[in-house]
């Protein structure tokens, strides 16, 4: 037995990874137009102020990396700060 190229191991996970479905030949028939439909979303919908990161989600771990990685560059451009301090504090007691 040879070994299985791209398609056929792609293939292969669909009938072993998850179980068989009609659906699944249907939907890899027209793969590529779901892949347009989405990607003309994303670029439609996405502005400066409201930007879209499409995060990878085969790995747990990377996913979460992704996330938290643009999570604290979004925050970090925020530049937040507390404000500043109006009126006296002294002499307050916090019970």
């Amino acid at each position: 037995m040879g070994k299985l190229s791209g398609r056929e191991l792609d293939c292969a996970e669909v009938l072993v990874g998850k179980g068989y479905d009609e659906s699944d030949l249907r939907d890899r028939a027209v793969w590529d137009d779901y892949l347009d439909a989405y990607e003309e979303a994303l670029a439609r919908t996405s502005t400066d102020l409201a930007t879209w990161t499409v995060v990878p989600a085969n790995h747990r771990w990377f996913r979460d990396v992704v996330v938290l990685e643009t999570l604290v560059a979004v925050l970090e451009s925020l530049q937040l700060r507390y404000p500043p301090r109006t009126g006296d504090l002294e002499g307050i007691v916090v019970e």
